[in-house]
Order: C-alpha cells, then sequence, then structure tokens
C-alpha cells in the first residue's frame, strides 16, 4: 500500500509539472507581474490542498475507510471550490466514515455474541425487522424519537414476547438499561452506541430467561 501511494503521488507530481512546462508555459515570454502572481496563487493554493489531501488520506487510511487514496484526490479537486468545496467533502467524508463505522460495530457485535456462545443471525436492511425465528433482537436504533417506536413495533408483531436491546449513538452513557427510556420504546434494554462487550454481555443475560 506505501508503494502505490509512493507512485500515485510521483505520477500526480509528473503530470502537473508536464501541464505547467508543456501547456501552460510551452512558449517562452517575459512573465507580467500579474501573471506572475495569479500562477503564485494557483500553485500554492494546490500545494495546500495537497498537504491537507495527504493528511486526509493518511487519517482516513488509519480509521479503515476504502479507497483513501481516491477520497485524498477527491480533497484536492473539491478545494478549489470556496466553501462548497470544502463543505461537500466533509459530507461525503462523514457518510462513508459512519457506513463504515456501521459495519464494522455490527461485526464486532456478531464477534462478542458468537465467543458468548450465541448464533447470530443479521438483518441489514434499512428499517427491516428479522423475519426467521429468534431469542433475542438487538436493534440499532438511529434516531429513536424519529421512527424508532415504529421500528420496534413491527419487530414486537412478529416477534412477540420476545426481548428486544435497542442500540443507539443518541443514548447517554449512563443511560439506566432497563429504565424509563426503554419502556417509551418499548424495549426490554437500551445500550448505548459504541457499547462494551461486559456491557453487552451483561444486558444479553439480564433480558434472556435461563
Amino acid at each position: 500500500m506505501d508503494l502505490i501511494f509512493w507512485v500515485a503521488f510521483l505520477v500526480f507530481i509528473g503530470i502537473f509539472l508536464a501541464l505547467d512546462l508543456g501547456v501552460f508555459h510551452k512558449d517562452a515570454h517575459v512573465v507580467p507581474p500579474r501573471e506572475a502572481l495569479a500562477w503564485t496563487a494557483v500553485w500554492v493554493t494546490l500545494a495546500i490542498n495537497v498537504c491537507q489531501a495527504a493528511v486526509v488520506g493518511l487519517a482516513l487510511r488509519w480509521i479503515g475507510m476504502p479507497s483513501p487514496l481516491l477520497w485524498a484526490v477527491a480533497t484536492v479537486v473539491l478545494e478549489f471550490v470556496p466553501y462548497l468545496g470544502a463543505t461537500v467533502m466533509i459530507a461525503l467524508i462523514s457518510v462513508t466514515a459512519l457506513a463504515t463505522f456501521d459495519d464494522a460495530w455490527r461485526v464486532l457485535l456478531e464477534q462478542w455474541l458468537q465467543d458468548l456462545g450465541y448464533e447470530v443471525v443479521t438483518e441489514t436492511g434499512e428499517g427491516s425487522a428479522p423475519t426467521t425465528a429468534v431469542d433475542l433482537v438487538i436493534v440499532d436504533l438511529p434516531f429513536p424519537r424519529q421512527g424508532g417506536v415504529d421500528l420496534v413495533k413491527r419487530i414486537t408483531s412478529r416477534h412477540p414476547a420476545t426481548p428486544i436491546v435497542a442500540l443507539s449513538s443518541n443514548f447517554f452513557s449512563r443511560i439506566e438499561c432497563c429504565g424509563p427510556v426503554a419502556r417509551d420504546l418499548g424495549v426490554d434494554c437500551v445500550l448505548p452506541k459504541p457499547a462494551t462487550r461486559e456491557a453487552l454481555a451483561a444486558a444479553v443475560r439480564r433480558v434472556l430467561p435461563v
């Protein structure tokens, strides 16, 4: 992967050198002050964008984001658009990072539950409820107050008397597992996301009959 980054960097530099010497300054002439200032602004801006893109690419690679080099190149291009470019770039990276985090979190939950001796059935469709017979439902509620209760009702209608554990990043870290929030949502237990392995194990043991 390091070799790919260096090759891409050298190709990037080579392309802009070719453009500078073979296109923009192909014919020798006296450069007036206004043109010199304009080109200085262009190249300084490009250098700043490349530095920012390098930081973005390394950070995304560190957190496990797919295609960090592609995001770095997109950062260079979009940052030439004042305000709008940076806003779009941040929004795209945030959405992708959230999706990556949710996928990694789901895989981690599955691993934890399997380590505890449970068989895991995954339903990843948006707003879906599990259709197979299960002993426990663990549901992710991104916005508990916006559609969370309706999703819980659909799960309850398909699996009456089945315990439900709801996770959400909107829950406070000190939320009571079987407290008023759980009762309002119609679930047996609520956990903040991300939760620890110990908290998940304790919640599962608490709601599942022995």
